[in-house]
């Protein structure tokens, strides 16, 4: 008995317009990636402390959130592509400001202003995105502008690390082993092995495994596949309360990222099919604003949740509610399949 291997579905590279998109995602991330280590070290060589980066940073995601609504409601009724090149444009012209100013202060407002054009660019290009791929490319399409994405985020900060190096006068490494001894420049691609070596790719490799996967697996219920998957991030608040040992903890955030991914690219694939064309970028920004809106809000109440109750059982809550609360979604009419009672999207709708 011969079993088939399982093939990786390409075929959405053939489109140059697709291959535009997944190479302005991998900038835009890449991009976003080296900014904030810049910004961070920026604000800390001014004599800035944790606090101070901390604001800093946050004006990004105020303006992203407060704007993200408007940017959605824009590329449903503006050309998407032009207010993709628009505020890519803006992204970029604004990404090189730090270069010429210093100050918590204006590194804050630069960093409002790239949360700004964030809000009207992730509604656009996955607007855009939607209407590029065919039906059969859904799934392979979203998943390599995915592994764009997280290849990104790893990679972003190992060459925000390694770029100092490449600069001339540049001697910021100094031999650890000989305190006192002098400062040695260490070569650029040595700085950009340490980043990769230390950057955050745990949860993100995961990710990647997840979208490769997908390219090559067509569940017959994406809804169960996604909602199970989702319900796999109830290892990490496990994992930290009795993982073994640090390689335990590792292989849990690892499964994590994995089922994150998994959830996301169903939901996306999902969204494509059933939401008409001038819809998407409004829904679009009401999934990140009810995914990452809410995020500081359980940050905040983590801290007198932990006072009342303790760790212990803010992360078991934490694991339960991640544990139930998807698997119960699937009682909803037409979640197993991710399919609603209504007609498939049409792709009439606002010039793209």
């Amino acid at each position: 008995m011969r079993f088939a291997l399982p093939s990786v579905d390409l075929t959405a590279l053939r489109s140059p317009a697709f291959r535009l998109i997944a190479l302005a995602q991998l900038g835009f991330v890449l991009g976003e990636q080296v900014l904030v280590v810049a910004v961070t070290v920026s604000v800390l060589g001014a004599g800035g402390d944790a606090a101070t980066v901390g604001v800093v940073l946050a004006a990004k995601g105020i303006a992203s959130l407060c704007l993200l609504l408007l940017g959605g409601v824009w590329s449903d009724r503006l050309p998407r592509r032009r207010i993709l090149t628009v505020m890519l444009a803006v992204d970029a012209i604004t990404a090189g400001v730090p270069l010429l100013v210093t100050g918590s202060l204006w590194l804050a407002a630069v960093m409002f202003v790239l949360g700004a054009a964030e809000a009207f660019i992730r509604p656009a290009l996955n607007a855009i995105l939607a209407g590029v791929l065919e039906e059969d490319q859904r799934v392979s399409g979203r998943a390599l502008v995915n592994i764009c994405t997280r290849l990104g985020v790893i990679t972003g900060p190992a060459v925000a690390d390694g770029a100092p190096a490449v600069l001339p006068d540049q001697p910021h490494v100094r031999d650890r082993a000989q305190p006192g001894a002098p400062a040695r420049a260490e070569p650029g691609h040595v700085r950009l092995l340490h980043g990769v070596r230390h950057g955050p790719g745990v949860p993100y490799a995961g990710g990647l495994v997840s979208s490769v996967t997908m390219m090559a697996w067509r569940p017959l219920r994406p809804g169960v596949v996604a909602m199970c998957a989702m319900a796999s991030y109830a290892l990490v608040p496990l994992g930290l309360l009795y993982a073994p040992s640090v390689w335990i903890l590792f292989c849990c955030y690892l499964v994590a990222g994995f089922g994150v991914e998994t959830y996301a690219l169903c939901w996306d694939v999902a969204m494509y099919r059933e939401v008409p064309d001038h819809l998407i970028g409004r829904i679009t920004s009401l999934a990140w604003l009810s995914t990452f809106g809410l995020m500081p809000f359980g940050q905040a109440l983590t801290g007198p949740l932990t006072d009342l109750a303790g760790g212990g059982a803010v992360l078991l809550a934490a694991a339960g509610l991640v544990l139930v609360v998807p698997p119960c979604l699937l009682l909803v009419a037409g979640m197993p399949h991710l399919r609603g009672t209504r007609t498939p999207r049409t792709t009439s709708g606002p010039p793209v």
